[in-house]
């Protein structure tokens, strides 16, 4: 039961929404009469339905994007206070999912590996997050190698000590960090975007965390690696035989390396991952879509150019120390593995350069698309 008063512009919202329902799925979400059912027996049929939102346009219209789906269950939610207000606030949003559906036409074209990050977005983000400090790693344990096996034993037995108690710190608390401000809101977002578990999330909020992310996993890469420039020399210093200046400066340029790469490479993936998929969806209301992009993109051209930088960075780096070993006393063999390591970091960091301005200048495309810039330019 209820008051004549209860039942204002939201209830004529719910009829428009059936309307418009039908209208994109042709069909019409409601219970039909059977033929020799007794009209009250109907009505109360129609009264449970009524109190249940009818199935996600998506299901039948698997093209219909994310920003319409929530409004169609907006204008058909059972409660009228979780409703649309008012048929002004309902042009708003189908005009911000007109929005949505141009911005979308007008984003670059998906490659087969985009294709993928988009299906599983969580898998994408952790690939980006882990990958690049795996590959970090590799460089750090085959060039420290080298360098370790000029110690001596004393030297040998404080470093596998030093390089134990500083993973035992650092490892856990990086990963922490990732799963608490990177992976648990990414889950999050894809769930509301599908319409799975939590329903009030704050998409404005959601976009502004998602263009973060890239600036946390350089926190955390930067937390994780670049501590260990002075950990490493300083506790062989304090805790073995001194080391040489020579050494000293090995152990400094390796770990600066690793932590470069690993620190370029999550950024650029994590910033792809953010924007391709996250940010372009994460509306709910979009008819102001550019200006607002404007505004919340600026610092991402920036970053995107910073990591093209920082990659190409890494052959020069690594040519650096191929021309810094020639001048090394050293054995034969050993002067032979610090060259392969040098030129395969020479090799790969050409190729990760490479994959990175490719990125970069889809990431650019990408940011053009929110922001309306191409259509600004014709």
């Amino acid at each position: 039961e209820m008051d004549e008063e209860d039942v204002d512009e939201r209830a004529d919202i719910y009829g428009v929404g059936l309307v418009l329902y039908e209208l994109l799925t042709l069909h019409l979400p409601t219970v039909p009469r059977d033929s020799d059912e007794a009209m009250q027996d109907h009505v109360h049929r129609l009264v449970e339905f009524r109190l249940e939102t009818p199935d996600s346009i998506r299901e039948r219209v698997p093209e219909a994007s994310a920003a319409l789906d929530r409004t169609m269950n907006r204008c058909l939610d059972p409660d009228p206070a979780c409703r649309i207000e008012s048929a002004e606030e309902l042009a708003s949003a189908l005009r911000g999912c007109l929005q949505l559906k141009q911005t979308e036409r007008a984003l670059p074209a998906k490659s087969k590996p985009l294709t993928w990050f988009e299906r599983w977005p969580l898998w994408s983000i952790v690939a980006f997050t882990l990958l690049p400090h795996v590959a970090g790693s590799v460089l750090n344990i085959s060039y420290n190698k080298w360098i370790v096996s000029e110690l001596n034993a004393a030297q040998q037995s404080t470093f596998n000590w030093l390089v134990l108690a500083y993973n035992l710190i650092i490892y856990p608390a990086c990963t922490v960090g990732v799963i608490r401000w990177i992976v648990l809101p990414a889950l999050r977002y894809r769930r509301a975007l599908e319409g799975v578990g939590e329903t009030n999330v704050d998409f404005d909020a959601a976009r502004r965390q998602a263009l973060r992310w890239p600036r946390i996993a350089a926190g955390l890469a930067s937390i994780g690696w670049f501590p260990g420039i002075v950990f490493f020399p300083l506790g062989l210093q304090l805790l073995s035989p001194p080391v040489t200046l020579e050494q000293t400066r090995h152990f400094c340029l390796s770990i600066s390396l690793s932590g470069l790469l690993a620190f370029t490479y999550s950024v650029v993936g994590l910033q792809l991952v953010a924007l391709r998929y996250f940010y372009a969806q994460l509306w709910d209301d979009a008819e102001q879509m550019h200006q607002t992009a404007r505004k919340e993109l600026g610092s991402s051209r920036l970053l995107n150019f910073t990591s093209q930088v920082l990659a190409g960075s890494i052959p020069l780096l690594g040519a650096f120390l191929f021309v810094m070993g020639q001048n090394q006393t050293m054995d034969a063999e050993h002067f032979r593995v610090f060259q392969y390591i040098s030129l395969g970091l020479i090799v790969l960091g050409f190729g990760g350069f490479q994959l990175a301005i490719t990125i970069g200048s889809y990431i650019t495309k990408t940011i053009d698309a929110l922001t309306g810039t191409d259509d600004d330019s014709e």
